[in-house]
């Protein structure tokens, strides 16, 4: 759609929001490169949001495996047999 801005193109293909539709038009005012760049950014950003996302569904639906191993490792604490993380 020759004439038509990233922003409002976005719009006509496909219904986005108008935070989508800024993010895109502002991506592609940029030169190849750094536009290449930042949407590498953009998708780990993305893709670490999903995996949380992923990580509070299946702790939310059952908590229990997690419950039981916080109650092994402050056992394991209590007996003496934790050691510092040296970060």
């Amino acid at each position: 759609m020759p004439g038509i801005s990233p922003a409002k193109r976005a719009k006509k293909t496909k219904r986005v929001s108008s935070e989508t539709a800024t993010m895109l038009a502002m991506l592609e005012s940029l030169p190849g490169a750094k536009r290449k760049y930042l949407t590498e950014k953009l998708r780990e950003l993305m893709n670490e949001e999903i995996s949380d996302q992923k990580w509070d569904t299946s702790l939310d639906s059952n908590s229990q495996p997690m419950l039981k191993m916080a109650v092994q490792a402050l056992k394991e604490h209590r007996q003496g047999k934790s050691k510092p993380m040296n970060l």
